[in-house]
């Protein structure tokens, strides 16, 4: 919204050689028969002069005047209370002649012929110049308008995807003006009043995240140009973090901790998303799953990244459980023993493979055992592969037989093979005999 401040100037020319002081009564009445002001307020500069020299300044007052939101008429334009300095540039009048004062309303009584500068700063007697009319005082009743160069702009601050943001803080450069004419209203939007037109600024955006940083945002435009803008973005967005084993698979359930704040945990896809996230930033990211931390990483986000995928500590494990002679052993159970407690149980298969998916990278260790049989080893952090040897040299008749028992027993069959290969011979010696089939021995 354009807002254009005015202040009206009433000078009252009186001849010196032929008018005396007005009376108060007079006064009231000249003050009274203005149009635009019916109650004016503000400041007041009253002059009484006789001659040049004598010139001073007196009754000055400050009254804070409600500002008008109409602009489509002359006689209802916002009234603001700027610097002002009532001067005589043409007049050779000493210095203290001028007028200086702060208000929507300047007066001098009882003021020389001649032409007279009214100009007007803002914010105060050390801002920018924001009007200026001559006034020219050849009569009597002269009412002069300066109207200001100020302007209203409302805006709101955005991220990248067009969201408000809320709590932003927004500076000016220069600043010529107020810090009362700055506010922000519920809806998020920011409304700045009363600011010098027709110039660039530099307006500074800024705001914080939960998460420590902080999003800016500068824009160097004229207050009329950020008006037709109607939003200021930062550079801040939703960012997406994946979070998958060594193999590349993706973990679900992963508790992630984002600059030090819990954020939640990731999906089936093993993806979270963080929002409003300032960019051109660099965040630490703790990975965890089931109470074990998989590892810390820090990450940068800006506008061309704003995703990241994080490989935990979680891979596969795979166990080779063989015989004595290098034979794969099928069937035998595996078992994955963290901290004295069995986490997991898994048969090996037709190559005596075991595999434990997706394991929380830890100190282990592995148990193997089939057929009253069992050996064990340790698996440190990091390790995805090993093999366990059982004392089983074969199987007889589904029953592990370590290598003495085999040879044992191949020994025993061996001569228990020869015993009865022996008593065979003699009974079918002995039976031959018998029949006449054989020759008795000889004596």
């Amino acid at each position: 919204m354009c807002c254009i401040a005015l202040v009206t100037v009433a000078v009252v020319g009186l001849f010196l050689t032929d008018t005396l002081i007005l009376e108060k009564e007079e006064r009231q009445a000249v003050t009274a028969s203005w149009p635009t002001f019916t109650n004016p307020a503000g400041i007041h500069a009253e002059m009484d002069v006789n001659s040049a020299t004598e010139a001073t300044l007196s009754n000055i007052s400050n009254e804070r005047m409600s500002l008008a939101k109409d602009t489509d008429r002359m006689d209802s334009l916002t009234r603001v209370g700027p610097s002002y300095e009532l001067s005589a540039p043409s007049l050779v009048l000493p210095d203290q002649f001028k007028v200086r004062g702060q208000g929507p309303i300047v007066v001098a009584k009882r003021v020389v012929r001649g032409n007279y500068d009214v100009l007007a700063r803002w914010p105060d007697e050390r801002g920018v110049e924001i009007g200026l009319v001559t006034v020219d005082v050849s009569g009597s009743n002269v009412v002069g308008t300066v109207v200001l160069a100020l302007r209203d702009v409302s805006f709101s601050v955005v991220d990248r995807q067009g969201r408000q943001l809320s709590g932003a803080h927004v500076s000016i450069s220069p600043k010529v003006m107020r810090d009362e004419d700055m506010y922000l209203t519920p809806d998020t939007v920011f409304t700045l009043l009363r600011i010098p037109d027709g110039r660039t600024y530099e307006f500074m955006v800024e705001w914080a995240s939960e998460f420590g940083t902080i999003a800016k945002a500068v824009v160097r435009d004229t207050p009329a140009g950020l008006q037709a803008r109607g939003s200021v973005t930062v550079p801040v967005d939703d960012v997406l973090i994946k979070v998958v084993d060594l193999e590349g698979r993706p973990v679900a359930g992963a508790a992630i901790k984002f600059a030090g704040r819990d954020v939640g945990s990731t999906d089936s896809q093993g993806v979270l998303i963080v929002g409003q996230v300032p960019l051109d930033n660099d965040y630490p990211i703790t990975v965890t799953k089931d109470g074990t931390e998989m590892g810390s990483y820090f990450v940068r986000f800006t506008a061309s990244r704003t995703s990241a995928t994080i490989q935990a500590g979680i891979y596969d494990i795979a166990v080779l459980v063989k015989g004595t002679a290098g034979q794969p052993i099928q069937g035998a159970l595996v078992e994955l023993i963290k901290d004295g407690i069995t986490i997991a149980g898994v048969a090996t298969d037709t190559s005596g493979t075991a595999v434990f998916s997706k394991v929380i990278g830890a100190d282990y260790m592995v148990r193997a055992s089939y057929g009253g049989l069992r050996a064990e080893t340790g698996l440190p952090k990091g390790i995805r592969n090993t093999q366990i040897t059982l004392d089983i040299y074969t199987l007889l008749i589904g029953v592990p037989v370590n290598f003495p028992t085999f040879l044992v027993l191949t020994i025993g069959f061996m001569l228990l093979i020869i015993v009865v290969a022996f008593a065979v011979s003699e009974y079918i010696s002995w039976r031959g005999r018998r029949l006449g089939i054989y020759p008795a021995p000889l004596k």
